[in-house]
């Protein structure tokens, strides 16, 4: 408890390094990222993160994974540790 009013009064940081961490970029990128999770990647305004949910082709949830919207034409995608190796794979 500590450490989440700690977080939520101050700052908190979070180590990515073991984490899944790929980089959509180009002028489909948005669409494709649209199109594998629930995130409105044209709503997202530069350089701003959402949680968003990877989706499977009958609708399921695959996983969670969070989408930072670097520019128009990049984004920066993390994906859970544990299920990085199936999650990329899923994202071909």
């Amino acid at each position: 408890m500590k450490e989440h009013l700690h977080c939520r009064a101050q700052c908190g940081v979070f180590d990515v390094s073991h984490m899944g961490q790929t980089h959509w970029k180009g002028k489909d990128a948005a669409a494709f990222l649209e199109h594998m999770t629930v995130v409105d990647t044209q709503a997202l305004h530069h350089g701003k993160a959402s949680l968003s949910l990877l989706m499977n082709e009958k609708g399921g949830i695959n996983d969670d994974c969070i989408i930072t919207k670097v520019n128009d034409e990049h984004f920066y995608v993390v994906l859970n540790a544990g299920c990085k190796h199936a999650d990329m794979e899923h994202m071909g």
